[in-house]
Formats: structure tokens, C-alpha cells, sequence
């Protein structure tokens, strides 16, 4: 079974993390017992003027047009980022419980090396939409790590993808 959901608009994912509230799932990719989580991880501290926003939701307009090109810097007063958040991606496997509700777990090994997932800017595509190029890129951000952690993910079967 392969399960792909996509949980934010991915125009601004992929204009800037700072669009997305922290600690949400931008997308799901689901193949068998592993589960690979797309998430907006990390603190934000976004100034204009006198007002302090730590979330994209708290954003005026000005500020989200900003991050997504349609506003210049200079048409901003006072304006600065104290802190940036991150997209970031984090493999899970399903576990057997034996109340039968599913439960998922932190692969070992693998999410202690897991980096910041550079998707900013890779959604962009003639060919594609965003949706399909999210796919991609988390199926290819799949198999390096099934080639990296052969171990760990020796079970994690991707030859349908």
C-alpha cells in the first residue's frame, strides 16, 4: 500500500518555510509499515515595527506576501527574522500493539541523522504541478535513505515506486 497526502499549500512551502506554522505535517508519504513525515519544525521570530509574530498564522498580509516574492524588502519598515524554521524529515514504522490501534515508532539510527529537507524552490517544474513534485521528491529522499540505512530499513520494500 502506498498512501501520499498532502496537508498545506504548497506554494508556500515552496517559497519559504516561514509560511508554515511550526510543527505542522506539510505531507505524509505511507508505504507499507513506514511512514515518512514532511514537517515544518524549529522556532519563529518575525518582526515589523513594534509587533513580534512567532507563528505564520499571526502574519499580516504584507509579511506572507513578502516571504512569497510579491512584496519587495524595502516596502517594509523595520522589518527582520530573529528566527527561521525548517522543513525536516522524520521516518516512522507502524508497531504492533496489542490493542490493535495503530502506533508508530522513531526508526532507530535513521531520524538521528535526518537534516533539514531542502524543499524550498524544488517544487518548481514545467512539467509537473507541486503535488507531484513533493512525490517525487520524498520517494527519491526514501531510497537514499533505504541505501544509507540498509539495516535498519531492510524490510522497507520500494520497488514499486
Amino acid at each position: 500500500m502506498i498512501r501520499f497526502i498532502i496537508n498545506a499549500d504548497l506554494e508556500k512551502v515552496n517559497a519559504n518555510s516561514l509560511l508554515i506554522d511550526s510543527g505542522t505535517e506539510v505531507a505524509s508519504l505511507e508505504i507499507g509499515n513506514y511512514y515518512l513525515s514532511l514537517m515544518c519544525r524549529g522556532e519563529v521570530r518575525v518582526n515589523l515595527g513594534k509587533e513580534t509574530f512567532y507563528s505564520a498564522s499571526e502574519y499580516p498580509q504584507i509579511i506572507t506576501d513578502y516571504f512569497l516574492g510579491k512584496v519587495d524588502e524595502n516596502d517594509l519598515e523595520d522589518f527582520w527574522v530573529g528566527d527561521n524554521n525548517w522543513f525536516q524529515l522524520e521516518l516512522l514504522k507502524r508497531v504492533d500493539d496489542k490493542n490493535k490501534l495503530e502506533q508508530y515508532e522513531y526508526v532507530n539510527n535513521v531520524n538521528d541523522y535526518l537534516d533539514v529537507a531542502d524543499v524550498e524552490g524544488f517544487l518548481d517544474s514545467f512539467e509537473f504541478t507541486k503535488g507531484t513534485m513533493l512525490y517525487i521528491f520524498m520517494v527519491n529522499e526514501l531510497k537514499q535513505m533505504k541505501n544509507w540505512y540498509k539495516e535498519e530499513l531492510e524490510d522497507l520494500d520500494i520497488s514499486n515506486l
